[in-house]
């Protein structure tokens, strides 16, 4: 599990671009899937292990304050988000990738705002990226 990212802010801040490749260990395992949009470039692995390349631009928490806890845990989200949208992988993967989010959170510091970050980012997830993707 990781505890800390090498990145650089870019766009005044409101976005990452990752400096080096990053591993999420423990992550969702069983399925196969790559995904490269030119911004954002990851892997998942059979075993579980999220690969995501260096050079990934991603845009921290949607609508949150971005605290170290929130940088580390909305990367790993927003690739298996940008998985399911390409249909690299099934939508049943964003729920899972929803729960990791809330692991992530607390396991890297932030024990505090955990339940309502997840929330948000469930309602959003669950509700109206499914909704808009229906469109």
């Amino acid at each position: 599990m990781t505890s800390g990212i090498n990145y650089e802010l870019i766009e005044g801040g409101k976005r990452g671009r990752l400096l080096a490749d990053e591993v999420y260990t423990d992550s969702i395992s069983g399925y196969v899937a790559s995904f490269n949009n030119g911004d954002m470039r990851c892997r998942l692995f059979p075993c579980g292990d999220l690969v995501v390349y260096a050079g990934t631009i991603w845009d921290f928490g949607t609508f949150a304050i971005d605290t170290p806890a929130m940088v580390i845990a909305s990367l790993e989200h927003d690739c298996f988000c940008s998985m399911t949208n390409a249909r690299v992988l099934p939508w049943s993967v964003r729920w899972k990738a929803d729960k990791n989010f809330f692991k992530r959170l607390g396991s890297n510091g932030d024990n505090v705002s955990k339940w309502w970050r997840t929330g948000v980012v469930m309602t959003y997830s669950q509700l109206f990226a499914r909704w808009k993707d229906k469109c």
